[in-house]
């Protein structure tokens, strides 16, 4: 079994980010590490929306998962061994040059056969860059603003910090049962 995601039609319009992504996903598809689900291809038909194939897994991401549990939040025991697992497949990307660029709860599956977490959604993640000017005015293409470093937020390159950021915001969001903010506009937790 495969599963399937398929993307916006208008990355199949915009040959830059169609050459993007399908330079970002035949790297992807490159990572094997239990916690990262595989991806295995980009495929991209004439007339029809471009869609990414990749491992199936049979589970729910810890947003699901979270809700179930009361006042909406895990305590450190319960979610100890899914961070440890996340940080392993992280760490693992980071070493293979690439950066995940949209961690968040949605992206956390976890595998109800082996209740082992696995990091999924590697299609947009991009490779580790030098820093040039041109990175410098580039607005993010993906990933949820919320979960975004303020480097990732200003269309820097990629970096693991990324990461590491949206690893901060997305363990607060799981124990706490919030993010820490919420937008702009919006007041921070206090």
């Amino acid at each position: 079994q495969i599963a399937i995601k398929r993307l916006p039609t208008e990355l199949a319009d915009d040959p830059v980010a169609l050459k993007d992504l399908i330079s970002e996903v035949q790297k992807a598809r490159l990572l094997s590490h239990p916690n990262i689900i595989r991806i295995y291809d980009l495929v991209v038909l004439p007339g029809e929306d471009p869609f990414i194939s990749m491992e199936y897994i049979e589970g729910e991401d810890l947003t699901h998962k979270v809700k179930q549990k009361p006042g909406g939040r895990f305590t450190w025991q319960e979610i100890e061994p899914y961070i440890l697992s996340l940080c392993d497949g992280l760490a693992y990307a980071h070493d293979q040059g690439m950066v995940h660029r949209d961690i968040k709860p949605q992206n956390l599956m976890i595998d109800h056969e082996e209740n082992e977490l696995k990091l999924a959604d590697f299609g947009i993640a991009a490779p580790l860059q030098e820093k040039d000017e041109e990175s410098a005015t580039q607005v993010p293409r993906a990933g949820t603003p919320i979960y975004w470093s303020p480097q990732q937020a200003q269309g820097m390159n990629p970096a693991p910090t990324d990461d590491i950021y949206a690893l901060g915001v997305t363990l607060f969001q799981l124990l706490v049962g919030e993010a820490p903010f919420k937008g702009i506009n919006e007041p921070a937790l206090t």
